[in-house]
């Protein structure tokens, strides 16, 4: 949702590293659409950063950081970090994602972290035939 028509995040040139373009970002609530939360939802701001791999220009890894929650929302704080790696899959390179992980914390420092490990990526295919 990130690149979404309507969300208007400003993003910058936040420098290279390592054959990585690293661009940052800053988005309003008024026009997000990252949603926080379980029973009331809000879309909150947010900033954060997206490494951009030179030449091609595909993306390696998005890191996004929650700003200006309400204060009496269950929720102060929000992390989210997705990295990708490239995945041979029926004999074919394919960029998908690896490893995600989001942590959200309450106004008393307590967090939730949850870790997802993206693995055995495989190929199904199917044929059909159409009979008379």
């Amino acid at each position: 949702t990130l690149f979404d028509a309507g969300t208007e995040p400003e993003f910058r040139d936040g420098g290279k590293d390592l054959g990585f373009r690293k661009l940052t970002f800053r988005g309003h609530a008024a026009h997000s659409r990252w949603s926080v939360g379980t029973d009331v939802r809000i879309n909150p701001a947010y900033q954060g950063s997206i490494s951009v791999e030179d030449g091609s220009g595909r993306v390696h890894r998005i890191t996004m950081l929650s700003r200006e929650f309400p204060r009496a929302f269950a929720v102060q704080s929000v992390a989210h970090t997705t990295e990708y790696r490239a995945v041979e899959i029926g004999g074919q390179p394919y960029l998908l994602p690896a490893r995600s992980l989001v942590e959200a914390c309450n106004d008393k420092g307590r967090c939730q972290r949850s870790v997802i490990e993206f693995t055995n990526y495989r190929k199904f295919t199917a044929e059909s035939k159409i009979v008379p």
